[in-house]
């Protein structure tokens, strides 16, 4: 079964400090190979930016958020039948 999103990720708008959480629920034949993506480029995970999947449920947590942070997030969920995404824009206010 191709993959597809049960829910997609939606825009936020968070305070710089605080905590962003993109999530989205997905469905398809196992094994689903989910990636994120900011501005197009490969998210690198590391202190502030974790992800985790459950193999439906997955999410992106930024903690805490830093201006940098502002910007198009795209979640793409591929199988051996094909592949799906989908965008969130996430901005950061407070920005001074």
């Amino acid at each position: 079964m191709a993959p597809e999103f049960v829910q997609e990720c939606t825009d936020l708008s968070v305070l710089k400090h605080s905590t962003a959480q993109l999530e989205v629920i997905a469905a398809g034949s196992q094994p689903l190979q989910i990636r994120w993506f900011k501005d197009d480029e490969p998210i690198k995970y590391g202190k502030r930016l974790k992800m985790s999947s459950d193999g439906e449920h997955c999410s992106l947590k930024i903690s805490p958020v830093e201006t940098s942070d502002q910007g198009m997030y795209k979640c793409v969920i591929s199988n051996k039948a094909g592949t799906q995404s989908c965008e969130a824009k996430i901005t950061v206010e407070g920005k001074c």
